[in-house]
């Protein structure tokens, strides 16, 4: 008789090594994420640290205190360069021929002035009108054409131009 076959086959393939295979390092490296173990305090740590050597940095700043207040400064030079004139009257041209004045006049009609330069045409502008006062001039423009154009016209005949 013959032996019974059974449907197991004989080994398929090679055999698995019963030695494990050791990979190096170098064969897979991982992606890295997040932070290293140990690190929780040391992060926060390094990032004030960066923070500090930022401020170190020279550049940043001066150690010359800005005086803040300077437009008093200026002022009080402006009192100290006081002229004074014999006259009103020279008082007065000498105002009105004020080329900074009329440049401030100017600029002050297409846009606005800084504190300095309105308070320096206010106080020319109020002596200005200070001295027509006392020299008697009329600052007020009056317009000699107040009434209707047209007006005129009504009162013209025909008969004035005929021969």
């Amino acid at each position: 008789m013959a032996s019974k076959k059974t449907r197991k086959g004989g080994q398929i393939g090679t055999p698995k090594s019963t030695i494990p295979i050791v990979r190096t390092p170098s064969d897979r490296t991982r992606k890295k994420t997040g932070n290293k173990a140990g690190t929780r305090n040391s992060v926060i740590e390094a990032a004030e640290s960066a923070r500090q050597n930022q401020r170190k940095d020279p550049r940043f700043g001066s150690k010359i205190p800005v005086d803040l207040l300077r437009h008093k400064k200026i002022s009080s030079q402006t009192v100290e360069k006081k002229i004074t004139y014999r006259t009103p009257k020279h008082e007065l041209e000498a105002i009105e021929a004020d080329e900074k004045l009329q440049k401030l006049l100017d600029k002050r009609e297409k846009k606005g002035l800084a504190k300095l330069e309105q308070d320096y045409v206010n106080t020319n502008l109020a002596r200005h009108l200070v001295l027509c006062e006392m020299l008697g001039i009329d600052t007020a423009e009056e317009n000699e054409d107040e009434g209707d154009p047209l007006a005129g016209l009504d009162a013209i005949s025909i008969d004035d131009f005929k021969d």
